[in-house]
């Protein structure tokens, strides 16, 4: 069952959509060493001229920035230890009511990558190398009428990146006030909507959204001088998405509720999920992929923050994470830095003579949608996955509903055979539970050579012994598939795990590593 079946007379209901958006804008024809020497070409300047020119631009976008700034638009230099949100949240509130507008600029030194000149003593020339170095970036915070808050970084320095982050939970309040839909709003998270259908309507019209042409508006609007000063380069901006994160918010009417389901969460988010679950979560195929490159890194934690505990599952640079905010707010949060681990369909090229194909994702916003599709995916899978922790049935039912003999018949055409109960006390089948309980099969299920694997640590010596292991695996499956632990897929030697194995595993897994002096607890 999904969580919010299960909980459902506890929930107000769930939205998943955007929170914060990191996009990165590139001057591609300058990203390079290459592009950067037909540039200098083009416009006629040597290379001996290029820190000069450089720092020409980087004066002229500082001398703009504070010309647009008066008293009542601060430019605010900054030091290493403030907090830019902060301070501009403060300058934010000092407006009327209903600003829209440009609320403040910040410059600060920070690290970068850029191009310098430098001398070859073997060759005795001149060359331009790209360095890790530190320059001026300006944040230039906002208040959009549909957007909301949020800000635009600009590097000062060759090659003069952008960057624009915005907040999806923002732009829904915008949209909510324009229906007059009633919400009850608190950070970035919404405690109350008065329509909840409504509200997921309005967060998956972002996904029709033109990106770059949104993007380059927020440019246009905030430093509208930007063309000028970049000039002789011409800001054509190639936008991409450096970070996102889909969150999905379960809303329940009680923090009592939350409070009391949470920790039991948390518990068996750390103790189901390992290695092959957490990969399974993030739509990745267990095991290593083959070739010269070694896999990422795998790992959860479970921290604690000031609202409460956070528990964070990481496959490289991906994650999937759930936290309490608020009291009475359930997050399962995916973001995704990497999105070549996963597929998207699409023409190679994007050169409409080819045929499309599954390839890797790419970082640009053309596959925006894409990525919100992968991520709702993820925080789906995550939460069906947790929602298995609790059952309100005893665990002598549950125990006892496997381990009386039952009968199968495993095609229409053959007769009903007897199979035995599972004795959870003993080894092997607690082996196999384990290996039901862990969310590692819930995407494409588990094959026979999935569980020989499981049961077994060495390989195999011979082929005899490799078909004994593979006939056992099939015994075995047919054990679960009697009492409806496990079903097959149709068309596939793979099975899936029901609701039923699902609940059962996971009572039992839970009853495996509690301490008794906690179970003698409970029991008094």
């Amino acid at each position: 069952m999904k969580l919010e079946e299960i909980y459902h007379d506890k929930l107000q209901g769930s939205i998943t959509g955007f929170d914060r958006i990191r996009f990165r804008g590139t001057l591609r024809c300058l990203s390079t060493i290459t592009g950067i020497l037909v540039f200098l070409s083009a416009i006629g300047k040597l290379l001996k001229e290029f820190n000069s020119m450089v720092l020409g631009i980087t004066g002229k976008i500082i001398g703009c920035a504070q010309w647009q700034c008066t008293q009542a638009l601060p430019f605010i230099w900054l030091g290493k230890t403030e907090d830019k949100d902060t301070l501009a949240k403060a300058e934010l509130s000092k407006k009327t009511s209903g600003y829209h507008g440009l609320i403040c600029v910040f410059s600060a030194l920070e690290c970068c990558v850029s191009p310098k000149v430098f001398g070859n003593k073997e060759t005795k020339k001149i060359e331009l190398k790209y360095q890790p170095t530190k320059c001026r970036h300006l944040y230039f915070y906002f208040q959009h009428p549909v957007l909301g808050f949020g800000h635009i970084r600009l590097q000062t320095w060759f090659p003069f990146g952008v960057t624009i982050c915005i907040n999806g939970r923002n732009w829904l309040e915008n949209q909510l006030l324009a229906a007059g839909i009633g919400y009850q709003k608190a950070e970035n998270c919404f405690l109350w909507l008065a329509d909840v259908p409504a509200a997921q309507r309005l967060l998956d019209q972002q996904l029709a959204t033109d990106w770059p042409g949104m993007l380059n508006g927020l440019l246009n609007e905030y430093c509208p001088w930007l063309t000028s000063a970049l000039n002789p380069v011409r800001p054509s901006y190639y936008w991409s998405a450096d970070e996102t994160e889909v969150a999905t918010d379960y809303m329940f009417k009680k923090s009592q509720d939350l409070d009391r389901l949470f920790p039991m969460f948390v518990r068996f988010a750390m103790m189901t999920s390992d290695c092959p679950a957490v990969m399974r979560f993030l739509g990745q195929k267990a095991g290593h992929q083959g070739g010269f490159k070694a896999p990422p890194e795998v790992s959860s934690d479970c921290r604690r923050r000031h609202e409460g505990v956070r528990v964070k599952h990481r496959y490289g640079n991906n994650s999937v994470k759930m936290y309490n905010k608020q009291g009475s707010i359930l997050r399962i949060e995916t973001t995704i830095n990497d999105p070549r681990s996963f597929k998207v369909y699409r023409q190679p090229d994007d050169d409409l003579r080819r045929e499309s194909k599954w390839l890797p994702m790419r970082k640009g916003v053309a596959d925006l949608q894409r990525r919100a599709t992968i991520s709702r995916a993820v925080n789906e899978r995550y939460a069906d996955h947790i929602a298995a922790a609790e059952t309100g049935e005893r665990l002598g039912e549950v125990w006892d509903s496997i381990c009386n003999r039952t009968t199968f018949c495993p095609r229409k055409s053959a007769l009903p055979v007897k199979v035995r109960g599972l004795r959870p006390g003993e080894k092997e089948d607690m082996q196999l539970l384990t290996f039901l309980g862990k969310g590692n099969w819930d995407i494409v299920g588990f094959r026979n050579q999935d569980l020989v694997a499981s049961l077994y640590t060495k390989p195999a010596k011979t082929d005899k012994e490799k078909k004994q292991r593979s006939a056992k695996a099939t015994r075995l499956i047919r054990l679960l598939r009697a009492h409806g632990l496990v079903q097959k897929t149709k068309g596939e030697n793979r099975y899936k795990v029901t609701e039923k194995g699902k609940k059962i595993s996971s009572a039992i897994l839970i009853a495996k590593n509690v301490l008794i002096q906690k179970l003698a607890e409970q029991a008094a």
